[in-house]
C-alpha cells in the first residue's frame, strides 16, 4: 500500500509537470493537489482538439469523457459520481478526496487507468504548489518580515528541548533549535519564498502546529504542517465599504470562494499576502460578488470571452524574437503559457523582424507565432515536438537536465522520448552539435524512462549505464532526478 501511494504521488508530480507537453495544444495546470484534495481544471471553451488530447493524455474513464461529450452539461455532473464545481469564465473543476492512500488508488483508477509498469522514485516528499497562503489560528505566532520568518510555539513550558525540523533543513532533528522567551518556544528562520514542510520536536516526540490550519500527508503517510513564505501582496486601497472581498485568479482555477481578503481595521484597506510561482497570472477581485480588474494595474489582458484580466508577473522575462517579416501586418505569440489563445500576444515590429516578452517560471513550455494568421513554429529555435504541421517550438525555462548523445553526426533527425511525454513518437527534437546531440529539460524530482529515436530508430542511450527490462524486451533507460 505504502508503495503504491508513493508511485501515484510521483505520477501526479510527472502529470503537472508535462500536461502542456503531452499533447500538441494540451494547456499547463490541468491538475494540481492541494492538501487532501485532488483536482482537475478544465475550460470550456477548450476546443475539440484539446478535450480529445486530454482524453487521450490523461487516458480518462467513461464518466470523464461523457462529461467531455456532453458539453459539460450541470445536470449530467449533478447526476454522476463526479464532484463538478462550475467556475466563472467557462472554468470547472472536478475534485476528489485522497486523505487516505486506499483515496489515492480509487482516484486514479476513476480518473486515469493506472499503467502498472511505470515505477517512480520512492524519494518523492510533497508536491510543490504554485500558489497558496498561510492559514493561522493566530497570525501573530507565524510572522513574515524582509529578514524572514519568526514561528512562536506558545504552551509546553516544561519542555526541555524543542526543535524545529522540516523540508528546509532536510528533517534534521537537532540542526534548527527553538528558544523559549515569555512568548512561548521561538525560531527564526530564513528562506526563499515558497512552500515548506516542518513539525516541532519536543523532547523527542513529534508535533503539528497547532496554530497552523495547512497540513499535507508525506509519503510514509505522516502529517507534517505547511508553511508558505510569501513574496507578492494583493491590495485593494478602494471599496472600503464593501462587505467582502475575494480574490481569484489562473493560479487558483478563478475559484471565487477560495481566497478571501482581510481589510485593515485602521486604513480599511484590503491585502491579501501570498506565494506565486515565478510566471505571469491573471486575476481578479470580487466584490459583494461583483468581478472587476484590479483599478490601481493597468496591466490588462482578454480572456477571450470579451473581458480583461489584471495581470501580475513574478520574475525575470523571457525575451521572444521572431526575425524577418517584415511586411507583415501583425505577428502574435502564442503558446501553452497562453492556453493557445489566438488573440495571443501581440509583438512589437523591429529593425529586424519582431519582439515581446513574456515572464515564464521553470518548466517547459510549447509555442508557436501567428503572423496574419498563419501559425508557424520559431525557425531560429532548434527545439521542438511535434512533426509537420502539428510542430510546436519548446522554450525551458531553467532545465535541471540536459539529454547529450555523442556521435550520430550523420543522422538526420533525432528525438528524446519516455514516460515524462507519454512515449510520443515525435518526442522532443534534440539539437545538433559539433560533437553529437543535446536537449536541456526541466523535469520534477522522480525517476524517469526514456529512449532516444534516430532517424526512426529506438536505442537505448549509449551514454547512460542505467537500464531496465521492459514488457517487449527491448529495454529502457533510466533517469533519476534528485531533489
Amino acid at each position: 500500500m505504502e508503495k503504491m501511494w508513493k508511485s501515484v504521488i510521483a505520477l501526479t508530480i510527472v502529470v503537472m509537470s508535462f500536461c502542456g507537453l503531452s499533447g500538441q495544444n494540451l494547456p499547463d495546470d490541468i491538475t494540481r493537489i492541494e492538501g487532501d484534495k485532488l483536482i482537475i481544471r478544465i475550460n470550456t471553451a477548450w476546443d475539440s482538439q484539446i478535450l480529445e488530447e486530454i482524453i487521450s493524455t490523461f487516458k480518462l474513464d467513461s464518466s470523464m469523457q461523457l462529461l467531455f461529450q456532453r458539453g459539460f452539461d450541470k445536470q449530467f455532473a449533478d447526476s454522476s459520481s463526479l464532484n463538478v464545481k462550475f467556475l466563472k469564465n467557462g472554468w470547472l473543476e472536478i475534485i476528489d478526496d485522497i486523505s487516505t492512500s486506499q483515496d489515492v488508488i480509487d482516484v486514479f483508477s476513476n480518473f486515469f487507468l493506472l499503467d502498472e509498469s511505470m515505477t517512480f522514485s520512492d524519494q518523492v516528499t510533497g508536491i510543490s504548489a504554485n500558489y497558496g497562503f498561510n492559514k493561522l489560528k493566530n497570525p501573530k505566532l507565524l510572522k513574515q518580515n524582509k529578514s524572514g520568518i519568526s514561528i512562536t510555539l506558545t504552551d509546553y513550558k516544561n519542555a526541555r528541548k524543542v526543535f524545529i525540523a522540516g523540508s528546509f533543513n532536510n528533517w534534521d532533528v537537532s540542526e534548527t533549535p527553538m528558544k523559549y522567551t515569555e512568548e512561548g518556544w521561538k525560531v527564526d528562520l530564513y528562506l526563499d519564498p515558497g512552500e515548506y514542510y516542518y513539525k516541532f520536536i519536543l523532547d523527542g516526540e513529534w508535533l503539528i502546529d497547532p496554530n497552523n490550519e495547512l497540513t499535507n500527508l508525506d509519503t510514509e503517510l505522516n502529517t507534517n504542517s505547511v508553511l508558505f513564505v510569501n513574496n507578492y501582496q494583493f491590495k485593494l486601497s478602494r471599496y472600503k465599504t464593501a462587505k467582502t472581498v475575494n480574490l481569484a485568479g489562473s493560479f487558483n482555477g478563478f475559484n471565487p470562494d477560495e481566497i478571501k481578503m482581510e481589510q485593515d481595521p485602521i486604513s480599511k484597506i484590503w491585502m491579501k499576502n501570498l506565494f506565486l510561482e515565478e510566471g505571469t497570472h491573471e486575476y481578479k477581485f470580487i466584490i459583494d460578488n461583483q468581478w472587476i480588474t484590479d483599478p490601481d494595474n493597468l496591466t490588462v489582458r482578454p480572456d477571450g470571452q470579451g473581458n480583461e484580466n489584471s495581470i501580475v508577473e513574478i520574475g525575470n522575462p523571457t525575451e521572444f524574437h521572431l526575425s524577418g517579416f517584415l511586411e507583415a501586418k501583425s505577428v502574435k505569440l502564442t503558446g501553452s503559457f497562453l492556453n493557445w489563445s489566438p488573440e495571443g500576444d501581440a509583438m512589437i515590429k523591429s529593425k529586424e523582424g519582431w519582439k515581446t516578452s513574456f515572464t515564464l517560471g521553470p518548466g517547459n513550455y510549447t509555442y508557436k507565432y501567428i503572423v496574419d494568421g498563419e501559425w508557424i513554429p520559431d525557425p531560429e529555435n532548434p527545439y521542438s515536438t511535434g512533426t509537420e504541421e502539428f510542430t510546436n517550438s519548446v522554450i525551458t525555462i531553467k532545465p535541471n537536465h540536459e539529454f547529450n548523445l555523442a556521435g550520430f553526426l550523420d543522422a538526420q533527425i533525432i528525438y528524446v522520448t519516455g514516460n515524462f511525454n507519454a512515449w510520443d513518437e515525435s518526442g522532443f527534437l534534440m539539437k545538433k552539435t559539433d560533437t553529437g546531440w543535446t536537449l536541456p529539460i526541466r523535469l520534477s524530482p522522480g525517476k524517469y524512462l526514456y529512449k532516444i529515436i534516430v532517424d526512426g530508430k529506438w536505442i537505448l542511450d549509449p551514454g547512460n549505464e542505467l537500464w531496465e527490462e521492459n514488457e517487449y524486451d527491448t529495454g529502457n533507460s533510466v533517469l533519476w532526478i534528485e531533489y
